[in-house]
């Protein structure tokens, strides 16, 4: 009987992906389900579009990984390192006080420190003393080097951050969602629906404009290639940064244009 359920829960789910459309909600996406749909819909993220269309926030190039020894003040720079130690540090006029995190990667020691958290789902996490990346800029307190708010990507083996190289998008976050579970989100909408994306403008205005096609360019932008510039990234200047800035020009001077329309028409209505 347990043989039978679990096939025809196999089947089910083969079909959902199957019959994946745009308006799918990403619930019955793998690994997804109710809780972690209530996280992605404080993101306004709850369909398998909404997913492909919640672009990246910032690239970093996981192919530049420093060392904390290397690291000078005011240098900006992604580390992989693992959680030693942390504590709470008390502030007077501050409630909650300072986090402080110590993180070691075998060339030197550096703290991580954050000002606004939550105490109770930060202290678990930093109990398991994991593998993190962590990107930011290096700051001196005293003598002792450190980061403040970096960007944290949690548990990443070496073996994973290997295998991740090159660029790697980087998406706004809430708590309970992270990177990693974004990006697998993202990458099955990818697979099961970037075909499906309806392409708005005409070929010769695109031809004329040199524009690449919006499927690739949400493609690209969710998954950059090696050869990409983080830089032209960083200021939008790549060709699919360029499309996706283009479609929002025309959506609003489309919108514009017919509330112009419309007025003219009770305009004439009036008389």
């Amino acid at each position: 009987m347990s043989s039978t359920t679990s096939s025809k829960s196999v089947t089910s789910k083969t079909s959902t992906d199957k019959k994946a459309t745009l308006e799918t909600p990403i619930q019955f996406l793998k690994g997804v389900g109710p809780r972690l749909s209530l996280l992605f819909a404080a993101k306004d993220v709850r369909t398998i579009g909404d997913a492909l269309f919640y672009l990246p926030r910032d690239y970093q190039d996981r192919s530049k990984v420093r060392t904390i020894a290397s690291l000078k003040p005011e240098e900006s720079a992604l580390i992989h390192a693992h959680v030693v130690g942390h504590r709470f540090i008390p502030m007077r006029g501050r409630g909650r006080g300072i986090l402080e995190a110590i993180v070691d990667d075998s060339s030197g020691r550096m703290s991580i420190r954050w000002f606004a958290f939550n105490r109770a789902y930060m202290d678990a996490k930093l109990r398991e003393k994991p593998s993190i990346l962590a990107f930011g800029t290096l700051k001196t307190y005293g003598s002792k080097p450190g980061m403040v708010h970096p960007d944290i990507e949690w548990d990443v083996a070496a073996e994973d951050l290997a295998d991740a190289g090159g660029i790697v998008p980087v998406y706004s976050e809430t708590e309970g969602l992270h990177q990693k579970t974004i990006r697998k989100v993202v990458t099955q909408a990818l697979e099961l629906a970037i075909d499906q994306i309806d392409e708005e403008i005409p070929e010769s205005v695109r031809a004329s404009l040199n524009l690449i096609p919006l499927r690739e360019a949400i493609e690209k932008l969710h998954r950059p290639s090696r050869e990409t510039s983080v830089e032209a990234l960083s200021r939008h200047e790549t060709p699919e940064q360029k499309r996706l800035i283009f479609d929002e020009f025309f959506k609003f001077e489309w919108i514009i244009g017919r509330r112009r329309l419309n007025m003219r028409r009770e305009h004439t209505k009036a008389y």
